[in-house]
């Protein structure tokens, strides 16, 4: 596989979350060959966009499954965001994408690149229409990464439970608060508006509301780390046991170029900077900021709260709110007596 004839550019929105959540894809898929002796190995990945995370699957499946493991691609490849709710850019640039057909042929030409035919098999569809097509307790692992609103990932839960086999996996995507984490009122209203996206008023990061409490619902408890979440079912579910390793990050993914602080933006007060896959919004009154802490609550305490640093992994979401936080310039009203008297120190105006 040359890594040239990949297409993740900005041009398909190839970059959809950090790289380090892939490291988590190839344990899931190790676990389950040492779980699963012998068996082939059957991965349901909902949500697959241009293909990233299936290369990742489906090269680690490759590598050491047995013969007949395949991955199955749950996605529609159309238009689905409600531009109406969800506002930012990025969303109409999906809808657009999706929409013309460029991201089902962007799909289709990386996995064929990658070599990865005869392993990944393509379902189009809304995974409310596919899922329950397939065969209850015949998946290792069922991955979910789809539409985020509440509703849609109850479901995906819900038929992901039914699908996945005795000690296989349950996982997903865009976790980046728990409900403990969360400030209720924030969390309810976007939940209650099924926006993709919300600003977190206690913590001040970016999370997906609907994610957080469908997951909260379905599971007591998930292992968690980098908005990557997982559970292994047993008689009841149980948080996968994982490790971060980003020696494990594959080979095929774009390289994060801003391992050091990288400033891709900015406005009046806000700068706009990406840093190991993420982007934070730094006021710029704060001066030097070090964003090496991993707990992010903490960063923005330290800094003040969410009015000085927000934290996201989608850059227009966090550029949107850095706007939103920016005072508009205010235009001085002057009473006409002074007015005037300006205007008199204007030669090149004539009164």
């Amino acid at each position: 596989m040359q890594n040239s004839e990949l297409n993740f550019g900005t041009e398909v929105s190839g970059k959809q979350s950090p790289n380090i959540r892939h490291a988590y894809f190839r344990q899931l898929v190790r676990k389950a060959i040492n779980d699963f002796p012998g068996e082939s190995l059957n991965i349901v990945e909902i949500g697959s966009w241009v293909g990233a995370s299936a290369i990742t699957w489906g090269c680690e499946v490759r590598a050491l499954a047995p013969e007949g493991s395949r991955v199955h691609c749950v996605d529609p490849w159309t238009s689905y965001f409600d531009e109406n709710v969800d506002l930012a850019d990025q969303y109409k640039k999906a809808n657009q994408i999706a929409g013309s057909g460029l991201a089902f042929t962007t799909f289709q030409n990386n996995i064929a690149a990658a070599g990865l035919k005869n392993i990944v098999a393509t379902h189009r569809g809304m995974s409310a229409e596919i899922l329950p097509k397939l065969k209850s307790e015949e998946f290792h692992i069922v991955y979910i990464d789809g539409d985020h609103k509440y509703d849609a990932v109850t479901f995906d839960i819900r038929e992901a439970k039914r699908l996945v086999k005795p000690g296989g996996y349950i996982a997903g995507d865009d976790l980046e608060l728990t409900l403990s984490q969360v400030e209720p009122e924030v969390h309810k209203a976007g939940v209650a508006s099924g926006r993709d996206f919300s600003l977190d008023g206690r913590t001040g990061q970016v999370f997906h509301p609907g994610v957080t409490q469908a997951v909260a619902d379905a599971f007591a408890e998930v292992y968690v780390s980098d908005g990557f979440w997982a559970v292994k079912k047993g008689l009841d579910y149980s948080p996968a046991v994982l490790q971060r390793r980003p020696d494990l990050i594959p080979d095929h993914l774009p390289k994060e170029i801003n391992e050091e602080p990288k400033v891709v933006w900015s406005n009046s007060d806000f700068n706009l900077v990406a840093f190991a896959g993420r982007f934070y919004g730094v006021r710029k009154s704060l001066g030097p900021v070090d964003l090496g802490s991993p707990d992010d609550a903490d960063l923005i305490r330290h800094y003040g709260g969410n009015a000085n640093l927000i934290i996201g992994t989608q850059r227009e979401f966090v550029k949107d709110q850095c706007e939103k936080l920016t005072p508009q310039p205010q235009i001085a009203v002057t009473k006409p007596s002074k007015f005037r008297s300006i205007l008199k120190a204007l030669p090149f105006i004539r009164q």
